[in-house]
């Protein structure tokens, strides 16, 4: 029996490929097609035993067919609020060293690794999380205090 013979085409022209190279990339495409198509779309799944059918939501959504639903979303406040969380923030920055200030900045603000701010820091990954966590503390503590 004859050898099947693959073929892609790239830049609209017939390329002769393995038949590895071939699956490989319809394995890429149909991938990306998942990932692109049908973790978006909505899906309806029916209970052989019940009948009952379930809607499965896509993972994502458009706004505009969110507020066809009438899909409530999270407020962060008004100018004003913001305004007074962000300087109560900053106030709580102020209370700590200025090591523990950097700690914080380097995680959370510039959203480092602990092994990166350990490195830049210069000191053992240990030393770091205990320090991060008296740093988290003491936000925490000034937070409740304040609220």
């Amino acid at each position: 029996m004859k050898e099947r013979d693959f073929y892609l085409y790239i830049e609209g022209k017939r390329v002769r490929v393995s038949e590895e190279v071939y699956r490989e990339y319809y394995k890429g495409e149909r991938k990306e097609r998942y990932f692109m198509k049908d973790l978006k779309a909505k899906r309806v799944t029916v209970d052989p035993q019940t009948g009952k059918a379930t809607i499965i939501p896509g993972r994502e959504d458009s706004y505009e067919r969110l507020m066809e639903t009438h899909r409530q979303f999270v407020s962060y406040g008004n100018v004003e609020e913001q305004t007074v969380r962000s300087l109560l923030l900053e106030q709580a920055l102020g209370n700590l060293s200025p090591k523990e200030r950097e700690l914080i900045e380097e995680i959370y603000f510039l959203e480092k690794t602990e092994r990166q701010v350990s490195e830049a820091l210069h000191m053992a990954k240990t030393t770091l999380r205990r320090r991060h966590r008296e740093a988290l503390n003491k936000l925490r503590t000034f937070l409740e205090k304040e609220n």
